[in-house]
């Protein structure tokens, strides 16, 4: 059922801007937090991609990591010349190359994984185990809503 204006109490901020209050309350946290390990926020995002689905094209990793295929060819430079990622040509078509994350790629996401982890523990922590399924499926609907038949895990 969708939310008409005339639902919303007057003074009530709209779903939209309450999801960019979380979404910036999320983005303060994880940047400390990266910062300590000198990555960024996409950085961060594209490796979990890979980590998630290895020998992707810098395209492909791009729409995954909400950037744009310009602004990734920055990051995969980053990340290759820090030995975070491998690049390989694609075996089914030369002029391609495939992005794989390394070992060094995987051990920095694992040192990070405990503070992202509480992270989302403390975004929860208000919420019971149903409520916090039914924030994940709501979450799923909004973002098939705008996306169409897109699925919710291409990460």
């Amino acid at each position: 059922m969708a939310a008409k204006e005339s639902d919303r109490r007057d003074g009530e901020p709209t779903y939209l801007y309450r999801v960019k209050q979380l979404e910036l309350s999320i983005r303060v946290r994880l940047d400390h937090i990266l910062r300590q390990s000198k990555i960024t926020v996409v950085q961060y995002t594209a490796l979990t991609v890979l980590r998630n689905r290895d020998g992707l094209t810098s395209a492909q990793l791009a729409r995954r990591s909400f950037v744009t295929p310009q602004s990734m060819s920055d990051v995969v430079v980053t990340l290759a010349d820090r030995g975070l990622i491998r690049r390989r040509d694609d075996p089914a078509n030369s002029s391609r190359r495939l992005l794989f994350l390394s070992g060094r790629g995987l051990s920095l996401l694992r040192h990070l994984d405990e503070p992202v982890r509480e992270i989302e523990e403390q975004m929860m922590a208000a919420l019971s185990t149903s409520d916090q399924n039914q924030f994940r499926r709501s979450l799923e609907s909004c973002y098939k809503s705008l996306n169409g038949a897109e699925s919710t895990s291409r990460h």
